[in-house]
Parts: C-alpha cells; structure tokens; sequence
C-alpha cells in the first residue's frame, strides 16, 4: 500500500558505474561483485517486479540521462507485471543524471501526501512538473 516517487533509479545497483558498486560492497559488505548474489540483501527490484507488487511507484527518468535509460528504465519496463500501477515520466531536468528541482519534488510530494487515490496522485505530479 505504498508510493515510491523514484527519480533516475538504479534498478539494480548491479549495474551501475562499476568502482562505486566495487566499493560500495567493499565497503557496507566487506564483498566483491562476484560474490554480490550471494549477499544477504536484493540488489535488485526487476525480479520482484515481475509479480503483483502492492506498492505504487511513479517513475521519473530524465530524458538524456542514456545510461540509466538503457541500463535500468528499459529492463524494468519489460519486467513489469501487468497488475502492477507504475507511471513513468520522461522528463527534461536538465543534462545526464538529473532529476526534477526543489521546487518540482516540493509540489510532487505535496501531491503524494494530499491524495489517496493513484490516479490523483499521478494528475498531481504531473501537474508539480510542468
């Protein structure tokens, strides 16, 4: 029964930029990427992505951010099971791996705390975005 406003997500902090995920698991795991299966937490969401999840997500991708496009948004996308309620928006936020600004997060999550309904929620981030 939750809302996720995500914005240029890591899908899987798999992969990612390959020294941040080698030292992050050295780091938080004392791992390697070899052994990151292995390890005790889901690196990824596509997988439980693929059945019923009763979470609602919106999902903000910036339109020139290619990497995360092709790398995370598009294997997510194809995961998606049908009953799940994710609405995308491809934005211009600016150059890369940007999101949207102050302001706009402001207004989205004025939005996710004021309406109950997804449909609302959804009409009122975009509404935050233009």
């Amino acid at each position: 029964g939750s809302l996720a406003i995500v914005s240029n997500p890591q899908t899987d902090i798999l992969r990612y930029d390959p020294p941040a995920v080698k030292n992050y698991l050295s780091i938080a795991w004392n791992s390697t990427p070899e052994s990151a299966p292995q390890l005790p937490f889901e690196h990824e969401v596509i997988t439980r992505y693929r059945s019923r999840v009763p979470a609602d997500v919106i999902y903000l991708q910036n339109s020139s951010d290619d990497f995360h496009i092709e790398n995370h948004e598009r294997p997510f996308r194809e995961c998606l099971h049908p009953s799940n309620r994710v609405h995308f928006i491809r934005g211009s936020f600016g150059k890369g791996h940007v999101g949207p600004d102050k302001q706009q997060f402001a207004g989205m999550f004025e939005a996710a705390t004021s309406e109950r309904r997804f449909s609302r929620v959804v009409a009122g981030v975009d509404a935050a975005l233009r």
